[in-house]
């Protein structure tokens, strides 16, 4: 009783804590600013600024100088400078990798073009799409979409120390040896053993999951029948690993001291 309640209250408790303190989910960020400054009534600095699209917005900066200064100290990856004559100063940092430096300065210079070439109406050459096989990722997570599952599978796996810990104690006692000596098969014997715990690991695999979707706001973004499949072999996983302690372990006393390192490692 004492292990079922470690099994199914721990958990809650680790979901809880750790879904309290830590952020997770899809970092969809947030528009990087540019430094942007336009001479007095030129209606270009307004242009571009309209046409920095999703991934940019526009930070006017009252200089030229300050633009330049922003982007040398690292306050604004990269800056726009128009003047009044001349042509506009794409401010970045050439020396920088080119992994991080070329998408930013290709996205402003196209930005700086659309907002200067003549309206000309073309078909557009290039449309982005996300290619199929891509799921849409869940809207409006908490870090209990991970803390969960996580925490669901690791202590569903302490399951196998209480399947060891029952073969170990059954042996010592010589409980064990009398249901061999009984006129039933051995593998009828070892799987009336083991299916009470992949019972057990089924109804606590299941709070847990339920508990989550229905308290923590927990969201199922594949296949239900698939999430249940994998828990099946999760908990037969966490039964097999039970027997091969029980038949290596020996007592309880090394059974104790071994299995909860491999455990946390699985």
């Amino acid at each position: 009783m004492s292990t079922m309640m470690f099994d199914t209250a721990l958990p809650v408790i680790f979901m809880v804590v750790f879904g309290s303190m830590f952020k997770f989910g899809p970092d969809k960020g947030s528009p990087r600013p540019i430094a942007v400054y336009a001479a007095p009534g030129d209606a270009r600095g307004a242009a571009i600024e309209k046409s920095l699209g999703e991934g940019f917005v526009a930070d006017p900066r009252p200089s030229a100088d300050d633009v330049r200064h922003a982007v040398a100290t690292g306050g604004r990856v990269a800056g726009l400078v128009v003047p009044a004559i001349g042509p506009i100063e794409l401010v970045i940092d050439l020396a920088g990798p080119v992994q991080v430096r070329g998408p930013v300065q290709g996205a402003l210079t196209a930005a700086v073009m659309r907002a200067l070439a003549p309206p000309i109406p073309m078909p557009a050459l290039v449309e982005a799409k996300s290619p199929p096989g891509i799921a849409k990722p869940l809207d409006d997570i908490s870090s209990f979409q991970v803390t969960v599952p996580g925490n669901a599978v690791l202590f569903g796996f302490f399951l196998s120390m209480t399947v060891a810990m029952t073969f170990a104690s059954e042996r010592r006692s010589g409980t064990w040896r009398r249901l061999l000596a009984a006129p039933v098969p051995r593998w009828k014997a070892l799987v009336g053993t083991l299916v009470p715990y992949f019972v057990i690991g089924c109804v606590q695999l299941a709070f847990l999951f339920g508990l989550g979707a229905l308290v923590f706001g927990m969201q199922v973004a594949g296949s239900v029948l698939g999430l249940v499949a994998l828990s099946l072999a999760v908990v037969l996983c966490a039964v097999c690993l039970g027997l091969l302690f029980a038949s290596i372990g020996g007592t309880e006393k090394q059974i104790g001291s071994t299995a909860p390192v491999v455990l946390l490692v699985m």
